[in-house]
């Protein structure tokens, strides 16, 4: 095949150079799609692949590195791989077959099924007699579902097989991070880096975990060195310009995007590209801007959920709900995993009073990931809809359980409290929510009516809540005048706590001043 391997490092080059001389040998071209997968020239490797298991379509180790460089395209081909696959089980005993039709379930989100094809594997085989790639395969299907002793049982397991295992070592260094075990994660993934110099996704976990302490320096220069070992990478530059968002550093997201667009990438990237342009619009309230992006991204892939999803943003905030729902129904579609989209049509239906619709919603995402704070959000909201008191503040902690650190929730948890009679734990999670959002009116409109609940209840602190009244509206004041909303509302329960106009507009001024 007719390849550019011109910016490719000299080990990679070399690899190739061989394997032109030497086409028909198997081993050889495994170990230059393995090598073409740690440096993620993932679309290269399925080229490279493809000719070896058209000649031997038993090269199971060839087919396993197809099937990780296949599991980024949006293609049906792994479904196909996986009626081919099963073909060959009346030909072959090969644990490795089992292995990669394992591994083809779990990218196909087929978790159980994956794991009862490994776990039959044992009845037969000792765990030793298995190789890396197998166990590899079960430590990925046990870090997903956040069973990080398993994962790293197996990934142990793995580096004790034959076979590469630099992926094993990664991903002990996730698991370790998943625990908050910081040092111990980053030195296992420069230990994966040593094992393998141009491993790409090595890199990128350790930029993220510098950036997860703002350490850009850092983070950067593993960015940097991904980029040396693959320039022509898109998912090192959506993982930057996914940083960049995450500051609100739009515009160099929006460059980074448009850095990747110079390097001529397939149309699937271009379409993701686009997506990923159209939602930086959608942060920056600029939903007509968006809108062009996002249907860019249809023309190219008409199939891509996210794009739907956003779309289905868009209409949101033009307060077209009906068009919204069409739009996450459409993302579902095509990919009935869309959690977030779940999630809305959930919101959608709790907004049209649709109950049963939305309590499947919530429950779907909630399937789908167990820790989908939001969901729990939305099933603690119905809850108090429907007046069940206990369940919603369940669902509320359950929410805040899984999401510490939302304004929202938080506001919600409190409401929770304040429905179930528990003033104090109710103003402790309003302030709470103040503390993560200082910006928010709604959590200061809440606070204010519970201590003037608070002084008709509890007159003998009357003084206390009074004081404490004056606190929130003024604060719920400053925000509206900050955020540019009306603040009659607040001047209205000012007046009523016995400020004069003179006082409250003193109060404004310090809004503005301050």
């Amino acid at each position: 095949m007719t390849f550019d391997a011109s910016h490719m490092d000299l080990e990679m080059r070399d690899l190739l150079q061989k394997l032109d001389q030497d086409p028909d040998s198997i081993a050889l071209r495994t170990r230059v799609c393995y090598e073409l997968n740690i440096r993620a020239y993932h679309d290269s490797c399925i080229g490279f692949a493809k000719p070896g298991l058209e000649k031997d379509p038993l090269a199971f180790d060839l087919a396993y590195e197809w099937i990780l460089a296949s599991s980024l395209n949006l293609t049906h081909v792994l479904e196909q791989a996986l009626v081919e696959m099963e073909r060959f089980r009346s030909e072959t005993d090969d644990p490795r077959l089992i292995r990669n039709l394992a591994l083809l379930n779990y990218f196909l989100e087929q978790d159980q099924a994956a794991l009862d094809l490994l776990d039959g594997l044992l009845e037969d085989t000792a765990p030793e007699a298995l190789d890396s790639r197998t166990h590899e395969v079960w430590a990925q299907i046990h870090f997903s579902h956040d069973r990080f002793d398993a994962a790293l049982e197996a990934a142990d397991r793995a580096i004790m097989a034959g076979g590469p295992f630099a992926r094993c070592v990664r991903l002990k260094g996730l698991c370790f991070w998943a625990q908050a075990e910081r040092e111990t994660a980053i030195s296992t993934l420069q230990q994966a880096l040593e094992l393998e110099p141009n491993f790409i996704w090595a890199c990128h976990t350790l930029a993220e975990i510098h950036l997860d302490h703002q350490d850009w320096p850092n983070a950067l220069r593993y960015f940097g060195r991904a980029a040396a070992i693959n320039p022509t990478d898109p998912g090192n530059h959506f993982l930057l310009a996914e940083a960049f968002m995450d500051v609100e550093a739009y515009d160099i997201a929006f460059a980074e995007l448009e850095k990747l667009r110079l390097l001529d990438p397939p149309e699937r990237i271009v379409a993701e590209i686009e997506n990923a342009q159209g939602f930086i619009w959608i942060q920056r309230e600029k939903p007509d801007r968006a809108m062009v992006h996002l249907k860019r991204a249809i023309r190219l892939e008409p199939e891509l959920a996210v794009a739907y999803y956003n779309m289905g943003l868009v209409a949101y905030q033009y307060q077209k709900h009906t068009q919204a729902e069409r739009f996450f129904k459409t993302a579902i579609k095509y990919d009935p995993h869309q959690l977030e989209a779940w999630v809305e049509l959930g919101m959608i239906a709790l907004g049209k009073d649709k109950q049963q619709r939305a309590k499947k919603c919530f429950m779907t995402a909630i399937s789908i990931d167990p820790d989908c704070a939001q969901a729990y959000l939305g099933l603690s909201q119905l809850s108090q809809k429907t007046g069940r008191k206990a369940d919603q503040l369940e669902y509320a902690e359950l929410a805040h359980e899984t999401d510490p650190h939302n304004a929202d929730i938080a506001n919600q948890l409190g409401i929770s409290y304040e429905c179930n009679d528990d003033r104090e734990r109710a103003a402790h999670y309003y302030e709470l929510a103040l503390q993560l959002d200082p910006l928010n009116a709604q959590v200061a409109n809440n606070l204010g009516y519970l201590y003037e609940k608070n002084m008709e209840t509890d007159p003998k602190k009357g003084k206390h809540w009074k004081k404490k009244a004056i606190e929130a509206w003024s604060l719920r004041l400053r925000i509206c005048q900050a955020t540019k909303r009306s603040v009659q509302g607040a001047t209205k329960h000012l007046l009523k706590l016995g400020l004069t106009q003179r006082e409250i507009k003193a109060i404004a001024q310090e809004g503005n001043t301050g």
